[in-house]
């Protein structure tokens, strides 16, 4: 298992034995295919920087960063809304990056809690695969 700790820091360390027996067992039941993975998107406080620091640390080039001035997204407490958003996605993969940088305050606020904010799957099914994970208790 490796750990980033800080710019071009990267630790290895073993997975723990008492972790290791604390894994959920993944089965057919999972709510996510893991092969199925498109990106992973991470909140920034600021796109260039992010990219410039980040690139080199990860071995990954970006795309063009793009910019939408009225993005749509739906959260329970604010419902529909349309935000500003400049994101890009690293061109390696199979699995992708996406830098996401959004309005202070909104659901792509990298300023207070930057980091990881989600994961992004291929779906045959958007409708399905949504119904399936309220289902399951996710907000």
């Amino acid at each position: 298992m490796n750990a980033v700790t800080g710019p071009g820091q990267l630790v290895r360390a073993p997975l723990p034995s008492s972790a290791a027996a604390e894994l959920p067992d993944v089965t057919e039941q999972s709510l996510i295919d893991y092969q199925r993975i498109y990106h992973t998107g991470i909140r920034v406080p600021d796109l260039q920087v992010a990219m410039d620091e980040l690139g080199p640390v990860l071995g990954v080039t970006w795309a063009t960063p793009k910019h939408v001035a009225g993005q749509p997204a739906w959260t329970p407490a604010d419902g529909q809304q349309h935000l500003e958003l400049r994101f890009t996605y690293s061109c390696e993969g199979p699995q992708h990056i996406e830098l996401l940088q959004g309005p202070v305050g909104s659901i792509w606020d990298g300023t207070v809690q930057p980091g990881v904010h989600h994961v992004g799957v291929w779906s045959d099914d958007v409708a399905a695969e949504t119904q399936r994970c309220l289902d399951a208790g996710w907000t």
